[in-house]
């Protein structure tokens, strides 16, 4: 007679971390849904409303280990729903991702310009920095020319100034780097 002597090891998936019940986000930025399971045994899938979610272009699974990251970059409105992880029949609490439409005239500005809006939106207020440029020096030595070119403005058919000449003009400075962003320049 021959015996077969069959263990059935049960494991328990447990949920270590999870992310917020609510995760607000300004469209543009970049969404990350963390959880930390009790063990990487088991295969998982991400769910939107309830839906299994397949990887995009924008939308990125990271699994390693036990960490399990669902990552969606540049988030738009259509992005907004109730996230949540299934593995092994268990489901995570689910996170609702509110997503907050920026207007279009925001959406037009250069990506720097976009940047800004976005942290000052987030923080209530935005730091700007005033700077006085003077360009001087002896008659016909190409001070016009010279505040052109930084404009990127053509130099073709500058005529002297007589006298002085006051303009004003509004730049970008990237005051972490110390970059000028002369095309953003009016």
């Amino acid at each position: 007679m021959f015996v077969h002597s069959i263990h059935w090891h049960l494991i328990a998936v447990y949920f270590i971390t999870e992310p917020p019940n609510e995760i607000e986000l300004i469209e543009g930025e970049t969404a990350k849904l963390k959880y930390k399971l009790s063990t990487h045994r088991f295969p998982v899938s991400f769910l939107k409303d309830f839906h299994r979610l397949t990887v995009a272009e924008n939308i990125t699974r990271k699994v390693s280990g036990r960490l399990k990251v669902l990552q969606i970059t540049n988030v738009a409105p259509s992005h907004a729903g109730t996230y949540c992880m299934h593995v092994n029949g268990i489901e995570s609490k689910r996170t609702n991702l509110i997503i907050h439409q920026i207007p279009e005239v925001i959406k037009q500005m250069s990506a720097i310009d976009r940047k800004e809006f976005i942290k000052a939106a987030k923080s209530g207020a935005a730091k700007r920095f005033y700077i006085r440029v003077m360009i001087i020096g002896e008659k016909s030595v190409g001070k016009t020319c010279l505040l052109r070119r930084l404009m990127e403005e053509p130099i073709e058919n500058v005529i002297s100034t007589d006298g002085i000449d006051i303009e004003r003009r509004k730049c970008q400075v990237d005051v972490s780097t110390g970059d000028w962003h002369f095309s953003t320049c009016k």
